[in-house]
């Protein structure tokens, strides 16, 4: 089969349970740099969970859900991003 992507050897390829990732060579350096950011926000996120802290309160969910009610185009991803908290870009 082939679609509409050509992986070739200037592509660098990453692998795990969940699937493989093909990134321009060029480009893995910033992926790299994006994944330890995540690695990292989610660590803190776990940790905050073990001293008592819920997911839903660190996502400052109630928060979310009252400007969803005034401002319905507003994503769950813009709401985490204004205060730093998305985990993944």
């Amino acid at each position: 089969m082939s679609g509409p992507h050509r992986v070739t050897s200037d592509d660098f390829v990453l692998g795990d349970d969940d699937g493989a990732l093909f990134i321009p060579l060029d480009r893995a350096a910033g992926v790299a740099d994006t994944a330890a950011t995540i690695r990292d926000t989610e660590r803190s996120q776990a940790a905050r969970m073990h001293l008592g802290a819920t997911f839903r309160s660190q996502a400052r969910l109630a928060e979310y859900i009252a400007a969803r009610n005034t401002s319905p185009e507003i994503t769950f991803r813009q709401h985490l991003r204004a205060f730093g908290g998305e985990i993944e870009e």
